[in-house]
């Protein structure tokens, strides 16, 4: 294992995961002070080899893992893998008041530039403190996209004048640094190898409004026990997803009993709902069904109450669940 620089990186975890058809293995070692390290024993197939140090990164094609095909009778030998230095963004999230503000979800999604461009959509998470201050690490050297994610509902403290000239509710939301609500507003910021940026920013908040309703046209996730006389819904055997106009996923929640959701805070804009249902059969691996509502959703401005959103007839992709 080396560095760019091509000394040896000690304490890489190296792990070979796959193997043949008919056997599905995994081999660990790690590396020692020169970066050698050997594995002992492994069947004959194809494996996927993955590095893991914090403060490093695999380099190219390894971010993904490097396949290696291991044959009978013959030894591999002399392999050599590179890492690089990781970087990290650093920074603080502040409310309208300019006070800092605590458990916001930060993430960091590559967009473009050297290392990150061979792995698009690669992230990093981390999570305000009381301070509001953030620190993602472990990032290989790129571009990324910095958002700050607010828990939800999470509203607005304001003043009982400021309160009685709002119209709905003030909630904190998705916020792209350097402080824009659009995604395509945002501004990269640029992670160097073995170094820090920093990306401290303002959450913004929006009004938003009450949604609710019932789904209807569904099928009952349960078949019907012996002596019923129907199958029956229960809750938590499904979820409900807004999708907004930009394809990104808003507000979730458990679909209750009988198909009704209530979403207390939704920000104004145009939503499709999607549902994610689960189907458990007797003896067999639960179903999972995900389901598109194409009518759309408009809030704006008021609360939208009383929905009744038909299932569509077509359009469903079914799989299982398998552990």
């Amino acid at each position: 294992m080396q560095d760019p620089g091509g000394q040896g990186i000690r304490k890489v975890k190296v792990v070979l995961v796959g193997g043949s058809r008919q056997r599905h293995e995994q081999y660990e070692a790690v590396t020692d002070e020169t970066g050698q390290f050997k594995l002992q024993d492994v069947e004959p197939g194809t494996y996927l080899a993955q590095l893991q140090r914090a403060g490093y990164t695999a380099n190219g094609k390894a971010n993904r893992g490097s396949k290696l095909t291991i044959t009978e009778d013959q030894d591999t030998k002399d392999l050599v893998f590179h890492m690089l230095e990781a970087g990290v963004i650093t920074g603080k999230i502040i409310d309208l008041d300019g006070d800092p503000l605590r458990n916001v979800s930060v993430a960091a999604t590559a967009s473009s530039g050297r290392e990150t461009a061979r792995n698009p959509g690669h992230m990093g998470n981390a999570v305000s403190n009381d301070l509001g201050e953030y620190r993602i690490a472990d990032l290989a050297p790129g571009k990324y996209i910095v958002q700050a994610n607010p828990q939800e509902n999470e509203m607005v403290l304001l003043s009982p004048n400021e309160k009685n000239a709002s119209k709905g509710r003030l909630v904190y939301v998705t916020t792209y640094f350097p402080g824009t609500l659009d995604e395509r507003q945002a501004v990269s910021v640029e992670v160097p190898a073995g170094g820090t940026a920093t990306a401290s920013f303002g959450v913004q908040a929006s009004h938003a409004y009450r949604v609710s309703g019932t789904v209807l046209g569904l099928k009952a996730p349960f078949e019907p026990q012996s002596g019923a006389s129907g199958a029956v819904m229960a809750a938590g055997m499904g979820k409900i997803i807004l999708v907004g106009e930009n394809g990104r996923a808003t507000n979730d929640q458990d679909l209750g009993v009988d198909g009704r959701f209530d979403f207390p805070h939704v920000v104004a804009g145009t939503y499709r709902a999607h549902l994610i249902l689960f189907r458990l059969s007797s003896g067999q691996a639960p179903a999972i069904k995900m389901q598109m509502i194409r009518t759309p959703i408009e809030v704006n401005g008021s609360d939208v109450l009383g929905l009744q959103l038909q299932v569509d007839a077509g359009g469903d992709v079914s799989g299982q669940v398998r552990i």
